[in-house]
């Protein structure tokens, strides 16, 4: 009976040796890409996530990582894990900063993320109403977050023209080419604002 006990006890320890030795190792490193920090200045923008992981040896780790995406501030954004549990989609909600946070297989990689949302768009004091034909004017911008700061660093300005009475230069250079009143469209950060221009004699 004693035997029969001890022949229990080792052949335990052996199943539990086993176990341990097939227990499949956790990754060394977990990689982010990109790695950031990201900047947004349009509500209509993403950035995804892809995480990559790698063990002591710098071989890839294909195991599903069912990763964790936590942004410390969601007001600022919204964090959409990817079902393949290895990506996410960072959307930008309102102007502010943060982190976001991934964790997988107890590692931990932090994503610096800083939104400045256009709020509004305006043309600066000085733009004509009427514009001699053959004669250029330049039209400028003023451009707002979505808090009433002014943003400097904005992302370029778009100019067009509504129809064929004058031509609008890149830079915001406004020629009349032709009798007639037209527009000048200035897109930014996914705001759109017009001015009525007449060109005459």
């Amino acid at each position: 009976m004693r035997s029969h006990s001890v022949r229990l006890v080792l052949l335990a320890g052996f199943t539990l040796l086993v176990l341990a030795g097939c227990e499949e190792k956790k990754p060394a490193r977990m990689e982010v890409h990109p790695k950031g920090p990201f900047a947004f200045s349009s509500k209509g923008k993403r950035e995804t996530l892809r995480l990559a992981f790698f063990d002591d040896k710098g071989r890839p780790y294909v195991r599903k990582p069912n990763a964790v995406f936590d942004a410390v501030d969601p007001s600022v954004v919204t964090v959409t894990a990817g079902e393949d549990g290895a990506s996410a989609t960072i959307a930008p909600m309102k102007t502010g900063a943060t982190d976001v946070v991934v964790k997988a297989f107890g590692l931990s990689e932090t994503v610096k993320v800083s939104v400045n949302l256009v709020g509004k768009v305006a043309f600066a004091d000085g733009i004509p109403d009427k514009l001699k034909l053959l004669k250029s004017t330049k039209v400028k911008v003023q451009v707002f977050n979505d808090r009433g700061d002014e943003i400097k660093d904005h992302p370029p300005v778009q100019y067009r023209a509504s129809d064929y009475c004058i031509d609008v230069m890149p830079d915001g250079t406004v020629k009349g080419v032709a009798l007639g009143q037209c527009q000048v469209i200035a897109s930014v950060g996914g705001v759109t604002i017009r001015h009525s221009i007449e060109v005459v004699d």
